[in-house]
């Protein structure tokens, strides 16, 4: 097992654009509350199309675009703890595993959150570490929110790449799987993704 190792455990809560941005850039009518069959199929299609952006960008930029949960499990402790998704939302809890317990909890207070370039860690000035479990698959656990919360709290340029991406796909559905990721990509929206490629990829 290669460490860091991160899972995600909840799905994100939002939307990369809201229905009303998504409609504005596709130059279509939208409405989420419709009970037309014909309208409930294509804002459910966008929706999806939304999502597949989202997996798009967060492949290629090993970050976080909405907010969900993740744990990042390390091999030990040490002064400093990188490979945290981002932008990091709320530190929820460190656990690590002893001969007597594997879900001690740790105090997350020991652990201050430094963010930047490269990379997000968290760091401490302490020395005295416990001693772990010898030969457990999951020595040191960091349970966290990572993502934007909200579409409106998605940075300009991060948006502009998803509706450029989201106008593609949508106007070639033909070539469009979703949740693959399989599909083009205009070369503007890839170029905004590298501005915010983890430095490490």
């Amino acid at each position: 097992m290669f460490f860091p190792l991160t899972r995600q455990l909840t799905r994100p809560t939002a939307l990369p654009l809201t229905l009303a941005e998504a409609a504005a850039q596709l130059r279509i009518p939208l409405d989420e509350t419709s009970q037309d069959a014909s309208m409930m199929t294509e804002v459910a299609y966008v929706q999806d199309l939304l999502r597949a952006c989202a997996e798009w960008w967060e492949a290629g930029t090993d970050t976080a675009l909405m907010r969900a949960e993740y744990v990042t499990v390390y091999a030990g402790f040490g002064s400093e703890l990188r490979g945290l998704k981002t932008p990091v939302g709320e530190l929820l809890s460190l656990t690590y595993a002893t001969d007597a317990d594997v879900n001690t909890a740790g105090l997350t207070t020991d652990y201050q959150l430094s963010e930047g370039r490269p990379g997000v860690a968290l760091y401490t000035l302490s020395t005295d570490f416990p001693d772990l479990r010898r030969g457990y698959a999951e020595p040191v656990r960091v349970r966290y929110t990572a993502g934007y919360a909200t579409p409106e709290d998605v940075p300009a340029l991060i948006k502009q790449a998803i509706r450029l991406t989201l106008a593609h796909w949508y106007e070639n559905r033909q070539n469009v799987v979703v949740g693959l990721n399989i599909a083009e990509v205009p070369q503007t929206a890839v170029s905004i993704l590298k501005q915010f490629r983890d430095p490490v990829l």
